[in-house]
């Protein structure tokens, strides 16, 4: 099965570089890249009950390519400037 984002990967590739690089450089997240879909889903128990319900976040893949990419970025920065304590 081949998702729509891989079909579109070669066009969508520099744009989404380009996003990816301004929110570092900016330290900003485009507004529909940071909002997330909650979703309860049930646990056990009464069905009415809200602490019976399991929230999930649904969050946009871009966003999800993002942060690997940012996490990757920030330790290399963290490592080359000695900044995080060894132990």
């Amino acid at each position: 099965m081949i998702y729509p984002l891989q079909a579109t990967i070669h066009e969508i590739t520099t744009p989404l570089e380009h996003i990816l690089n301004q929110s570092i450089v900016t330290g900003t997240v485009p507004e529909n890249m940071n909002t997330a879909k909650i979703a309860p889903i049930y646990k056990s128990g009464n069905t009415k009950m809200f602490n019976n319900n399991r929230h999930i976040s649904i969050l946009p893949v871009i966003s999800k390519i993002m942060d690997p990419i940012v996490c990757n970025r920030l330790m290399v920065f963290l490592e080359k400037y000695s900044i995080l304590y060894k132990h």
